[in-house]
């Protein structure tokens, strides 16, 4: 009986380690939940830590409850199958400075917990499945950060290291803090990264490759001191954009649904190449848009600056474009085949186009080098001041609005001539102000010689103060102010008063009176050098007019009411073979000459050359 009792308990006894083992075997396949108790140090890879008495593997389910000390992985490579950091009473902190890869147990991973991720050699916290919180905080300080998809609540981009995104990342609140000094936040390979509301307090970078995304769906809010950058190279998306103080740097391809600058005169720049194509929806706010590189197309315009020194704008149809001061250095501002409106309050242009419809009107405008304007218009509405050799190219015309049009003054200063050259030869400069200047002002179509149209309003008045004035059609509703120099025209026509000082140079006239104010005052045809004459052309004068010498050869000199009184010191007249001069009536104070048909001379001691 003994010995039969003595098989069985053995029996029995091998059963039960068989057993044992068996669980155990088991245990080791499947996993077992494990729990850090930090007795002997900070360090993930020493078994005194863990309640089980051994090292977290792949299989292994981790929770992290009770860190007040922080855990740390280092040197040595990490893994489990899901991981817990926080949910206890205590804090729970976990410190990667190394490399951790998290398998596919999922679940809410970071509670009210912290993880930090200051990998010095930018090996990978990687996650095979969803990596979740729903409270807690990342921090993000160096290293590399993908794999499967990180979905976080809260993450700190901090200090000033390289940080990299190698999977599909979103982020709920994202901050950068203050102190980072310029760190470099990089998105690789075809990887996005997605956060709802970012915070940037500091300098910073973001990189993406060509196929990865950086997008900010909410509110991005950037807030820095003075000489602070944030700079954007690659593919950015972003929403509403908020910045105060400091500069934003835009390098590559660029969205944005608007950009807010809200206080301490941010700027925002736009570089790189001619293909780059930047979206921004609506611009707002006292801040400065330096459109340098690329392409920028706007639906919007309010910011209080927009320099444009290389890029092409596009303006949307039908958006309301205000700018307090625009500087067009080069490149082009460029409408949708219709009229765009754009007012500003101060122009300063030293080059660049206006094209495709772009209306821009302006209260004051410095322009010092060349502008082209293309289907376009220039309207200054206070003042424009030409203080250099400067050419404005004018073509394409599609408005029935003269292309370029001044309604207070335009100053031109000494110099070079200031040329406005147009494609078209008619209704291209108009003035409802004062247009003076000390230089040669001239109008003309490309390789034509002097064709264009000047016409000043009804409240423009053109004052040619020791200058040349050129252009082939001149209209006048109000007052032409010739104290000396030259005006040379084809064609003078208009309803109001020229004042002549100087040397009128025309082919026809038609205009209500013209008035020489002294003997070196002229009127002369471009064909004949001579003093106030008319040789094969037309003046037509509807009051009277009164000059220093007065010579018409072969010419018609006419009054719209049948009797023209004509004052001079010494009248010429000569008449060429077939043509006969009638209506016209010459007198001075003491003696009267009527011409009809055959003159008859009444003189009283003054003598006058007639040969008719």
């Amino acid at each position: 009986l003994c010995a039969v009792l003595m098989t069985s308990l053995r029996t029995a006894t091998l059963l039960l380690v068989t057993l044992s083992l068996c669980f155990l075997c088991l245990s080791l396949v499947e996993g077992r939940e494990i729990k850090w108790t930090g007795q002997a140090n900070t360090a993930w890879d020493a078994v005194q830590n863990w309640d089980c008495g051994c090292i977290p593997r792949e299989e292994d389910d981790v929770i992290i409850d009770n860190a007040p000390k922080g855990v740390q992985i280092g040197g040595n490579p990490a893994s489990c199958k899901s991981l817990q950091v926080g949910g206890g009473g205590a804090p729970a902190l976990l410190i990667i400075q190394g490399q951790l890869t998290v398998g596919s147990g999922g679940g809410d991973v970071l509670k009210n917990g912290r993880v930090e991720l200051r990998s010095s050699d930018g090996l990978p916290f990687t996650s095979v499945g969803a990596f979740k919180s729903s409270g807690g905080s990342f921090i993000f300080v160096s290293g590399a950060l993908g794999g499967g998809q990180f979905d976080l609540k809260r993450v700190n981009f901090t200090e000033a290291a390289a940080k990299t995104i190698v999977g599909d990342v979103s982020i709920e609140t994202a901050t950068v803090t203050p102190g980072l000094n310029a760190g470099a936040l990089f998105v690789k390979g075809s990887s996005t990264l997605t956060i709802q509301i970012m915070t940037v307090e500091d300098s910073f970078n973001v990189f993406t490759d060509d196929s990865a995304k950086f997008v900010v769906t909410g509110e991005t809010s950037y807030s820095a001191n003075a000489g602070e950058t944030l700079r954007f190279l690659g593919q950015v998306q972003l929403g509403s954009f908020n910045v105060r103080s400091a500069t934003v740097n835009v390098d590559k391809t660029f969205s944005a649904k608007s950009i807010n600058f809200q206080s301490g005169s941010p700027t925002v720049n736009f570089i790189g190449a001619p293909e780059l194509v930047r979206t921004v929806g609506t611009f707002s706010g006292s801040g400065v848009v330096n459109a340098q590189g690329g392409i920028l197309n706007v639906n919007n315009f309010g910011a209080s600056s927009l320099t444009v020194s290389g890029a092409t704008v596009n303006f949307s149809e039908g958006g309301k474009n205000t700018v307090t001061h625009l500087i067009l250095k080069a490149g082009f501002l460029q409408g949708s085949d219709t009229k765009t409106v754009i007012n500003a309050k101060t122009s300063t242009i030293s080059g660049g186009s206006l094209t495709k419809g772009i209306y821009l009107s302006t209260q004051g405008a410095i322009l010092t080098q060349n502008l082209n304007i293309d289907s376009s218009q220039l309207k200054v509405t206070t003042n424009l001041q030409i203080p250099d050799a400067t050419q404005l190219s004018l073509s394409g015309a599609d408005f029935t609005e003269s292309l370029f049009t001044v309604n207070n003054s335009c100053d031109v200063s000494q110099g070079n001539p200031f040329k406005v050259v147009s494609q078209q030869a008619t209704n291209f400069v108009s003035l409802n102000g004062r247009w003076s200047g000390d230089s040669v002002l001239s109008l003309y179509t490309s390789n034509k010689g002097p064709e264009g149209t000047f016409d000043l309003g009804n409240d423009g008045s053109l004052n040619v103060i020791a200058s040349t004035f050129i252009a082939a059609e001149l209209e006048i509703d109000n007052t032409i102010d010739l104290q000396s120099g030259s005006i040379e025209v084809s064609e003078i026509r208009g309803s109001s008063t020229m004042t002549i000082g100087g040397d009128l140079i025309v082919g026809k006239v038609n205009a209500k009176s013209i008035s020489f104010v002294n003997g070196a005052s002229s009127l002369r045809s471009a064909t004949a050098s001579v003093l106030f004459a008319l040789d094969g052309g037309a003046v037509s004068v509807s009051d009277s007019v009164t000059a220093g010498q007065l010579r018409i050869a072969g010419g018609s000199f006419s009054s719209s009411n049948g009797t023209l009184p004509v004052r001079a010191n010494l009248v010429s007249i000569v008449g060429t073979a077939g043509k006969t001069l009638t209506d016209l009536h010459i007198m001075t104070d003491s003696m009267q000459l009527n011409c009809d048909g055959e003159c008859v001379l009444v003189t009283h001691g003054t003598t006058f050359d007639v040969g008719l």
